[in-house]
């Protein structure tokens, strides 16, 4: 089960921690940010699965993800939490722009 989603530097995500439950729902005013949190699940699915990488010459690599506009920093940083058979997982992922 994902417990938690952390985004830095992506679109409209700066130091965005969010904790899960057993049930939630993502609701919220048009540009609140929904869809990038969908997106960076998306990417982790991706990623995790081997359906995505990131750099390199491969047909599989992620095109180039938005930073945010107003952060001069070039590293975008995702984690998620994960609990799978009562053991608990940390998954990191950091890109510099190139």
């Amino acid at each position: 089960m994902l417990t938690r989603l952390y985004a830095s530097n992506f679109r409209c995500l700066l130091n965005f921690d969010m904790k899960f439950g057993s049930f939630g729902v993502g609701s919220g005013p048009n540009e609140a940010g929904k869809s990038s949190v969908s997106d960076v699940l998306r990417l982790i699915r991706d990623l995790a699965s081997g359906d995505g990488v990131l750099g390199g010459d491969d047909p599989r690599d992620v095109p180039g993800l938005e930073f945010t506009a107003w952060q001069k920093d070039s590293v975008h940083r995702f984690e998620v939490d994960l609990t799978v058979g009562g053991h608990a997982f940390t998954c990191t992922v950091t890109r510099a722009a190139v």
